[in-house]
């Protein structure tokens, strides 16, 4: 067969797949510890547990597991103590059996450890990251061809695998499940519209099940039924008949419920099993704020916002436009898709997702956001030659600019978390650190944000860093002496000195919004020990949970500290010579410092 009979959208579909592919190779993730890690823990841990340490309880998790094993346990404990869960659901783990059956049985004859976390599981991860982005492509290419043609379906194909953050979580950071509800939700948007053309028993039966798989993977991806129930409404009459559809294939419709119900039972199961409950919130405090969304922050943030870099996304909004004059059956469907999960996504608590690059959650939907891309593409390339080539140049630069801020990804430059647009322009078009790299980030305030409430501004709170990270400071104590690492005491900290020299120096280093830890002239970290009635020493080589510190901001530069192990706020104690103890309950007089950058 000839390369010009097989359609410009199946050789693009070919040439993104060995793009892709060829960066899997080139990256080799599963070489490093970043595969089963953050997230995946979660998500993952279901495999080992159930087909090597046959306990989905996860009693099985001690300390007397190998730290590979047990430092990527991803499990939780209820509040009473009394049992052990994971706070993902079960779907992305569903999805990844095959895979990790596979690699399992290779581990097992080739004789290595198989306790699920060596290389080969990691490697069978990316391969499975790599076949479900293809198989998403591949019915993504399928619905736009029932739209567009091969050109315009090419030009979405494009912008969709190579021009967002999709690219970025199938190649690089696999430490997240949202390749997978890519795939899932592409699916599930191609069996729809055929289910709208031919409802049958068959497509019903599929249907109900992978918006239960689809669930299980992300929760929140639930509102994907939108498009099931709206596709094909453009106004009251077909809006009538859509009604009268449902009515009469009732019991396909009854069938895509109760397959539904059936898709989701797995975890139903798992809850009750590990928790005694059918129904378990596994997120603890995390939750939505539906009252408060930041939708704006959301999309133009340069904390991750989704507009800001990952830019060819605009374009679907002019798409929806495009839809509405020539593609009407699925415009309100999408329209109305896009709203509610804009609202949703953006109402969770951490609304920047953390260690993210781009919004990642968004990456799920990528499937539907390129129907008002494909609309955009046809609709203004068609207007005349000048809007075709600035359409084919705002492709290459997109294209060019995630790839390259993948790289940045790769390098760190790219924070995941402490963006702003001092940083941006610190680093656009670079892969190494700038100077004033570290001085132009800001934490976001997680401890306000999880409770629903205003960030407070970084540099406002924290003065004595200058707006940066790390700072030299002294710390004056409220019966106004400086506080000292006393070396002839082991570095016990203690308030008793008039003039500030080295040994009343401190670097403070800032390792989230309002968490710190100090470290001493003599290059020891403080700590609150235990072992000596909870005084603070600075005397250790390495940090850990005992030398870190919440900063509690009281104004006029005056701030409390707090432990994160025991909980308690720090404080002189006048009758023991003004030495630092962690043993308050509240802030008072002696509980207040003055922290100021040297």
């Amino acid at each position: 067969m000839k390369i010009k009979n097989i359609g410009i959208s199946k050789l693009t579909f070919l040439l993104i797949g060995f793009f892709v592919y060829s960066s899997v190779l080139f990256n080799q993730r599963w070489k490093t510890d970043s595969v089963i890690a953050n997230d995946v823990c979660f998500y993952y841990v279901y495999l080992p547990a159930a087909f090597i340490y046959h306990d989905l309880t996860f009693n099985y998790i001690n300390d007397k597991l190998p730290p590979e094993v047990l430092n990527k346990s991803g499990r939780c404990t209820t509040e009473d103590g009394k049992h052990h869960y994971t706070k993902m659901a079960c779907g992305y783990a569903i999805m990844l059996t095959p895979f990790f059956l596979t690699a399992h049985l290779l581990v097992t004859l080739f004789g290595e450890h198989a306790n699920g976390y060596s290389y080969m599981y990691s490697m069978f991860i990316c391969l499975a990251t790599l076949i479900y982005f293809l198989i998403g492509l591949f019915y993504l290419r399928k619905t736009l061809l029932r739209f567009f043609g091969e050109k315009t379906t090419a030009y979405a194909l494009l912008a969709i695998a190579l021009a967002t953050n999709l690219y970025t979580y199938t190649t690089y950071s696999l430490d997240c499940a949202h390749t997978f509800s890519f795939c899932a939700i592409s699916i599930f948007i191609w069996l729809s519209i055929k289910w709208h053309e031919a409802p049958t028993f068959k497509l019903s039966i599929l249907i109900g099940l992978l918006l239960g798989l689809i669930t299980l993977i992300r929760p929140s991806n639930i509102v994907i039924i939108i498009f099931l129930m709206l596709y094909g409404i453009i106004n009251r009459e077909s809006f009538r008949n859509k009604i009268r559809m449902f009515w009469e294939h009732k019991t396909k419709v009854l069938i895509i419920v109760f397959c539904f119900f059936i898709g989701i039972s797995p975890q139903l199961i798992l809850w009750k099993i590990q928790t005694g409950q059918f129904i378990y919130y596994s997120y603890g405090d995390e939750t939505f704020f539906f009252l408060h969304p930041h939708i704006f922050k959301g999309l133009f943030s340069f904390r991750n916002g989704l507009f800001i870099y990952t830019p060819i996304l605009i374009l679907a909004i002019p798409g929806l436009f495009f839809a509405w004059k020539n593609k009407k059956q699925f415009f309100i469907a999408t329209l109305i898709f896009i709203a509610v999960n804009f609202y949703v996504v953006f109402s969770w608590w951490c609304w920047w997702y953390g260690g993210s690059f781009s919004i990642r959650p968004m990456i799920d939907s990528y499937a539907l956001m390129g129907l008002p891309l494909g609309a955009f593409f046809q609709g203004f390339g068609r207007i005349n030659n000048l809007t075709k080539n600035i359409l084919i140049s705002l492709l290459v630069i997109f294209i060019l600019l995630n790839q390259f801020q993948t790289l940045q990804v790769q390098t760190g430059v790219m924070h995941y978390s402490d963006m702003t647009f001092n940083t941006y322009k610190k680093i656009f078009g670079r892969l190494a650190f700038p100077k004033g790299y570290m001085e132009s980030l800001e934490h976001p305030d997680i401890d306000y944000a999880m409770i629903g409430l205003p960030e407070r501004n970084y540099s406002d709170s924290f003065p004595f860093l200058n707006g940066g990270e790390r700072s030299k400071v002294l710390i004056i104590a409220s019966n106004g002496k400086y506080v000292c690492a006393d070396h002839d005491r082991q570095g016990l900290m203690i308030a008793n000195r008039d003039v500030a020299e080295k040994w009343e120096e401190f670097d403070v280093v800032m390792e989230m919004f309002a968490r710190a830890k100090f470290i001493s002239f003599e290059n020891k970290y403080v700590c609150a020990d235990p072992d000596s009635k909870n005084m603070l020493l600075a005397n250790r080589d390495r940090p850990g949970e005992w030398e870190l510190f919440w900063v509690f901001p009281l104004g006029n530069n005056k701030f409390a500290l707090k432990t994160r192990t025991n909980k308690k706020f720090i404080k002189i104690n006048p009758s023991n010579n003004n030495i630092l103890e962690a043993t308050s309950d509240s802030i008072s007089v002696n509980e207040t410092f003055e922290i100021i950058a040297q």
